[in-house]
């Protein structure tokens, strides 16, 4: 993150992950699952307000059978500080890009969230948020969230989606560090 002043900064942040098949770990083909992430956000802060831009691009690759997906996604969010211990989230995500096998429509295209977080301790938040996909797919986040110290956060998230009449969950455990 590179704060230009005390209302506007900005972020370039570049996520990865890669998992083997169970039963493949070992083979000299690679038949797991591949996802590069990076994002690219401006924050603009006034008082209790908090607006965040982000273009994010992505590629999922599953393997030698299917060919990548590869999405551009702009977001942009909204945060409100009603209180030193509560905040309202809205959003709005939009793909940019998509692709057929995962956006069949353009109502798949368009998701809004809006949710709280609630912060007992300076050190400790509690977030959910509800996401409705415009196509009429939905998912629950709730989330807990500590800072270990001003450079680590630890987070565990569950979330819980209905995808094409199909019910799902995730569980998310993870950590973060911030540099610079």
């Amino acid at each position: 993150r590179y704060t230009i002043n005390e209302q506007h900064s900005l972020r370039l942040q570049h996520d990865g992950v890669v998992a083997d098949e169970p039963e493949t770990q070992g083979d000299m083909a690679f038949h797991g699952f591949r996802r590069n992430t990076t994002l690219v956000g401006h924050t603009y802060t006034d008082g209790p307000l908090t607006l965040d831009t982000t273009f994010a691009h992505t590629e999922d690759d599953e393997g030698a059978e299917a060919p990548p997906f590869i999405t551009d996604v702009l977001n942009v969010g909204a945060e409100y500080g009603l209180t030193a211990k509560w905040t309202l989230i809205a959003g709005q995500e939009v793909v940019v890009r998509g692709d057929n096998r995962l956006h069949e429509s353009t109502s798949d295209l368009l998701a809004t969230t809006v949710g709280a977080r609630y912060r007992p301790t300076t050190e400790v938040s509690i977030e959910g948020t509800e996401t409705v996909r415009w196509s009429g797919d939905n998912a629950t986040q709730i989330g807990l969230r500590t800072e270990v110290d001003d450079r680590h956060t630890v987070y565990v998230n569950e979330r819980f989606a209905q995808q094409d009449g199909k019910p799902g969950a995730t569980s998310v455990v993870g950590g973060e560090e911030r540099w610079g």
